[in-house]
């Protein structure tokens, strides 16, 4: 009896440790479960809107301020010049006798640039080479208006050179506006006006804008 027991109790012990064998070994055969990398959270400061009223429109701050570009004519009566008054003895005007004729009126003075070319086919006019000046009522109106008035007409894109430009000096201490570049019929090319007092205005012309710049030179108010 003693035997059969042993042998029974060594039989239970070896099912049991073949069981754990087997226990173990499947436990090794198991699928190791895959490791998830989470990402990693960043966290952002929070951010306060800012509010729009705190902004300023800049666009009218930023618009250019309308701006003349204002050239002064100073006085020059070169060495040799005449000068010559109008009848009225408004304004006086100076001239190179030598290349220069020069008419006055009540109220008005032409200068008229000599034929001093001696051939016979050498076509002269007068007319285009001459620069009037006079003194006309004036009310005070615009410059532009005032010339327009005298022209005629107004100025548009249809009588004007391609040239045409606007410039504004200061003449013997007037404002004066001069219009260079009107192509109107047979007028000259080139006009100019200076108020002078709040009823009367120079009105000039020509054909050639730096002469007349330079005839400018010499103007002087007698009143």
């Amino acid at each position: 009896m003693p035997a059969i027991k042993t042998k029974l109790l060594l039989s239970i012990i070896a099912v049991l440790f073949v069981s754990l064998l087997i226990s173990i070994y499947l436990n090794f055969q198991k699928p190791t479960p895959p490791i998830i990398s989470l990402p990693t959270l960043t966290i952002y400061p929070s951010i306060t809107p800012i509010s729009t009223n705190k902004f300023v429109d800049q666009k009218s701050k930023l618009t250019p301020t309308p701006f003349k570009n204002i050239n002064t004519i100073k006085y020059l009566l070169p060495q040799g010049f005449q000068t010559v008054n109008d009848n009225s003895q408004i304004f006086q005007l100076g001239y190179n006798s030598t290349e220069y004729d020069a008419k006055s009126d009540s109220k008005s003075i032409s200068i008229i640039r000599k034929d001093l070319n001696t051939d016979p086919k050498h076509f002269y006019s007068p007319y285009s080479n001459t620069f009037n000046f006079m003194v006309l009522a004036y009310n005070n109106d615009s410059r532009h208006k005032f010339i327009e008035n005298y022209l005629g007409e107004s100025l548009n894109s249809g009588n004007k050179l391609p040239n045409y430009s606007e410039s504004e000096f200061v003449i013997a201490g007037k404002n004066c506006l001069i219009l260079n570049g009107i192509s109107i019929s047979q007028y000259p090319t080139v006009w100019g006006v200076c108020p002078i007092s709040t009823s009367h205005a120079l009105l000039f012309n020509g054909f050639d804008f730096n002469t007349l710049k330079f005839i400018l030179a010499t103007l002087k108010f007698t009143l």
